[in-house]
């Protein structure tokens, strides 16, 4: 009997966490991704499953929200600490494409747009530059250039206060947070690498 025909791969990001513990991660930005208005982000249920893998707590607790670290990490955890580096810059490149399309949203809102326009497309360039820079970093990981990831994160970090001097927007000053951690959870992973 003929074997059916394999699906074809998909040009969809695949999901990044498990359904069975729930959309933290999205591909739209209004169905529970980080920047969704029912988030929970601030105040995540800590995953029980991080109580056997020190290496995740020892990681977390090195970063200013240990809880949203925790819950970033755990579904991307491997033994493999450069895997681990490329999962957290791919998740992170991908909430910072949510944030970039939550912007865009924001900007269409009537009464969201006290923000000038221009502060909106500042910070969506601003975000363009920080994808950028996550890619320089991963590009250097085969090569284990801690110093050019170290840097290149460094500089999606500043990226994001970039777009905090460019507007004073209560969402975008939240994505800007968010988005801060996540690349310092991925440079504390870098710092790990031996």
């Amino acid at each position: 009997m003929p074997k059916p025909p394999a699906p074809s791969p998909s040009r969809k990001d695949p999901p990044l966490i498990a359904p069975s513990r729930g959309q933290f991660l999205s591909t739209t930005p209004h169905s529970g991704s980080l920047f969704s208005r029912n988030s929970k982000l601030y105040h995540p249920p800590i995953p029980s499953e991080t109580n056997n893998i020190p290496e995740i707590t020892k990681i977390c607790n090195s970063t200013d929200r240990p809880a949203l670290c925790v819950k970033f990490i755990t579904p991307l955890y491997s033994s493999d600490t450069l895997s681990v580096l490329d999962k957290t810059i791919t998740a992170t490149a991908h909430q910072i494409k949510l944030a970039r399309a939550a912007i865009t949203n924001l900007a269409k809102t009537p009464t969201l747009q006290s923000t000038k326009q221009s502060d909106y497309e500042d910070c969506k360039e601003s975000y363009e530059d920080a994808l950028e820079n996550l890619q320089n970093a991963k590009n250097a990981i085969p090569q284990l250039d801690i110093g050019t990831i170290n840097s290149m994160l460094s500089a999606a970090v500043t990226d994001f206060s970039d777009c905090d001097d460019f507007s004073n927007n209560p969402h975008i000053l939240k994505f800007d947070d968010i988005l801060r951690n996540l690349v310092s959870t991925c440079l504390v992973v870098a710092s790990s690498i031996k």
